[in-house]
């Protein structure tokens, strides 16, 4: 008997659902050698009633019908109103479990979809208001960087206007540096000429006259030098000038240059964050596919016979071993 059983209860399992019927059949067989009250042939009625309510139940249309009532017909010939009790009793104990659970999964589906659609609807209008935060910012970063790009200009043109002024003078005062310059050298020739001139003169009133010649000529080298300084000063006062505007000048690109790239690395991040969001949006979509595994889930709990009869293996098992020995 206990072969048997576990032998049905195997081929349930793997699905081997003729099989398990003739092995019903082998079952019922055994069972007419038992005696009424004997606990194993009670076990074994009720072991009957469960693979047939199941069979009739959560693996309903897996035997055909004609091969279901046969088996059903011959499992329960001959068998006295308590047998047939306890048969039926195996059997509408699945079957009840079956729509208790059939009935708790369908509430549970119905209440995960809810929920999830709940969730996913107040996930894509976060979602959504990122998106529209984002574009709206997108949209204002181009007047922004506008703006930058006219303030930069006209930060420029302001220098420009300040350097222009100052790099006329600078050009003017070097151009008489240089015709200053030319006019000391022609000086200094003079004063040669007119000391080479008194060395060679012993005549007193020429030499005075030379003399007083190369006073005059001394004087104006002095004069022209003074000049030549004064107006290196100058020059030097405005290089220093025109450098620091220079220096604003690289400031103001640098802080712009800046702030263009701030502008550029804000803009890819948010069209980058906006693709992801977009990508998550398309995945909240997806959720019926999940909704139908989760129900798939749940429908193959349904058709485990384990779910409703734990077969014990390692009793019978050990019965069988006993016996043997």
């Amino acid at each position: 008997v206990e072969q048997w059983m576990a032998l049905s209860w195997i081929q349930i399992l793997l699905g081997e659902n003729d099989a398990a019927m003739s092995s019903l059949l082998e079952l019922k067989n055994k069972l007419d050698s038992l005696p009424a009250q004997d606990n194993l042939r009670q076990i074994a009625l009720a072991h009957l009633g469960r693979i047939i309510g199941f069979v009739q139940g959560p693996r309903q249309g897996k035997v055909h019908a004609d091969q279901l009532r046969l088996t059903i017909e011959q499992a329960t010939n001959g068998l006295p109103a308590a047998d047939m009790l306890i048969f039926q009793s195996g059997m509408q104990e699945v079957l009840d479990k079956f729509d208790e659970l059939s009935q708790q999964s369908q509430q549970a589906k119905a209440d995960f979809v809810v929920d999830a659609k709940m969730k996913a609807k107040q996930e894509s209008a976060l979602i959504q208001n990122d998106i529209q935060r984002n574009e709206q910012r997108l949209a204002d970063l181009s007047p922004e960087s506008s703006r930058l790009t006219d303030q930069f200009s006209a930060d420029s043109a302001a220098l420009r206007t300040q350097s222009q002024p100052l790099q006329q003078q600078l050009a003017a005062l070097r151009g008489q540096v240089t015709n200053l310059n030319f006019d000391l050298q022609v000086v200094y020739s003079d004063l040669v000429i007119q000391q080479a001139n008194l060395a060679n003169t012993t005549d007193p009133r020429r030499r005075f006259v030379i003399q007083n010649l190369i006073t005059q000529i001394a004087f104006a080298a002095r004069d022209i030098e003074s000049q030549i300084f004064t107006s290196g000063g100058q020059i030097r006062n405005l290089e220093m000038q025109l450098n620091g505007l220079l220096r604003q000048q690289q400031v103001v690109s640098d802080q712009y240059q800046t702030a263009k790239a701030r502008l550029g690395q804000e803009e890819q991040a948010l069209k980058r964050e906006n693709a992801r969001n977009r990508k998550a949006l398309s995945k909240l979509d997806e959720d019926p596919k999940r909704l139908k595994g989760e129900a798939s889930s749940l429908a193959t709990q349904l058709t485990q016979f384990s779910t409703y009869y734990r077969f014990p293996v390692e009793i019978y098992r050990q019965l069988l071993l006993d016996r043997l020995n």
